[in-house]
This record gives structure tokens, sequence and C-alpha cells, in this order.
């Protein structure tokens, strides 16, 4: 039959002959509950009671985390099973903080070696630099007298430095950049050699 009925549970208009479809989906029908601890409850309602409240919804031990032997357990046994395991609980946790605080340490002593090991190479990373910027000095503070430039060695140098600073996140490369532009320009007023 076409015609619209309201359902007595949502009030919703639905077509009789649609009414026993809409029954099994009906938000609002009260229904028992799902793992059968006899609770009465409206279905939109179920989840919640199911996930915060069913008294047969199993549950995990605080303490398998601690690899204990019962990972879970009915709620509604979960308050004795903790009150009748209280010492062996405790023993867990202890022999499961005593595995944390080793496993911390040696995450600790790894950090301080990659840090040591991370100084090293920045330390070498910095003699390597101010070397090669020592170089730069020497060859841009001669005074080359109408002779030849060697810019191509300038240039490969300015390249290491700058892959060395990058290499080593270094910023402070930025004087040399003007140092090598006044450069260029004092060679560039000295007359060529021919």
């Amino acid at each position: 039959e076409q015609r619209l009925v309201p359902c007595e549970h949502c009030e919703r208009s639905v077509k009789f002959c649609d009414m026993t479809i809409h029954l099994d989906k009906c938000p609002k029908m009260e229904v028992s509950c799902e793992l059968t601890c006899g609770v009465v409850i409206c279905r939109e309602d179920m989840a919640l009671h199911v996930e915060q409240n069913c008294p047969e919804k199993e549950v995990e031990c605080p303490f398998a985390k601690y690899k204990y032997e019962v990972t879970s357990i009915k709620r509604q046994h979960l308050e004795a099973h903790l009150e009748n395991n209280r010492t062996e609980h405790m023993e867990l946790k202890l022999t499961g903080l005593e595995n944390i605080t080793t496993e911390q340490s040696i995450e600790i002593k790894q950090m301080v070696l990659e840090k040591h090991l991370e100084k090293e190479r920045s330390e070498h990373l910095n003699s390597k630099l101010n070397q090669l910027e020592d170089r730069l000095t020497r060859i841009s503070t001669q005074n080359w007298q109408g002779e030849e430039t060697p810019m191509i060695t300038i240039n490969k140098l300015s390249e290491q430095i700058n892959t060395l600073c990058s290499l080593n996140n270094i910023t402070k490369f930025e004087w040399n950049i003007c140092d090598i532009t006044r450069f260029v320009q004092i060679l560039d007023r000295q007359p060529e050699r021919r």
C-alpha cells in the first residue's frame, strides 16, 4: 500500500508497505544490546553504549602494554581482575619501566655519539673552509701588475668554499662574495697583458 504512516518511534512518514524495512533501520527504535548485556536502548545510541558502558564489551587490561598475559577482559570483570592481580601488575609495571629506562639510556647514548660525530664533521669542514678562504685571500691580495689573473683558480676556490658552506649550513661566506667582487673590479682596471 502507498499511503504514508508515521513511524511510532521517530515519527517520520513512511510508506505503509516499507514500514518493516524502515523499522529494521529506524534510529529511534529501541533494540536489545548487540552484545546481549540485557540493556534495551535506541538504535542510534547503541555504538556509544557498547563503547563506553556495555559490561559485555571486551576491554584491554591497562597492563597489557607491559606484556601481561591477559590482554582483554569483559568490562564487567575488569575491576575484580585489577584487584585480584594487583601485585603481579605492579611487578609487570616495574619491569616495564626498567625496560623503558634501559631503552631510553641506549637512545641517549646514540644521540650523544651522533652529536659528537656531527661536531667532528663540522670542525673538519670548518677547517677545510678556513684553508680555502686563506688560499683565496692570498690569491686575491697578490699584486698582479698587468699579468693575467688566475680567475679560474679563484672561481674554483669560491665554488669549493660555497659547497663546504652549504654542506655545513654556514652563511659566513657572504664576506667572500664582496671580496671577490672587489678583486674582480681591481683586476678589470689593470691593463691586460698582451
